[in-house]
């Protein structure tokens, strides 16, 4: 027969779409572990270390950690509980790092799309082109009206 793959914990979910931000936060997502009457979410600043614990229903394959200390790194463990309350399954630990989802000012200087110098010197130069077209079309114009009387 063929084993059965263990269940996992994912930082994203199963389709691949990535969190861009998780905002004070750690969205996870599992497997389900049969037979499990709850989960235990254990997360805390040290691996195996864990200082907060959160119960999750058996009914539900996901769940956010909120209100954690952006730019932190937070190790996070699963374990499935039995009927009498015992781990009957532990997922394997993830760690991550929620990040500040607050409003950031905008950069000073923005990226330019091209070099500095055109940005520095594009008004001046565009106005002297422009400036020799003109003079040169009025002189060829005028060259033109000679030619004809």
């Amino acid at each position: 027969s063929t084993p059965i793959p263990e269940p996992q914990l994912f930082l994203s979910p199963r389709n691949g779409a990535l969190q861009a931000s998780w905002e004070k936060g750690i969205p996870l997502f599992w497997e389900k572990y049969p037979k499990t009457k709850n989960y235990r979410l254990s997360y805390g600043l040290a691996s195996r270390s864990y200082g907060a614990e959160i119960e999750v229903p058996s009914y539900l394959s996901s769940k956010t950690i909120i209100d954690l200390i952006p730019g932190v790194r937070y190790f996070v463990l699963l374990e499935a509980l039995g009927e009498n309350g015992n781990v009957i399954f532990s997922y394997k630990e993830v760690t991550a790092i929620p990040l500040d989802g607050g409003f950031h000012p905008a950069p000073k200087e923005k990226p330019l799309p091209y070099p500095k110098w055109i940005a520095q010197t594009g008004p001046q130069l565009f106005l002297f082109l422009g400036g020799l077209f003109l003079f040169f079309s009025a002189w060829y114009l005028t060259r033109k009206e000679e030619e004809i009387s």
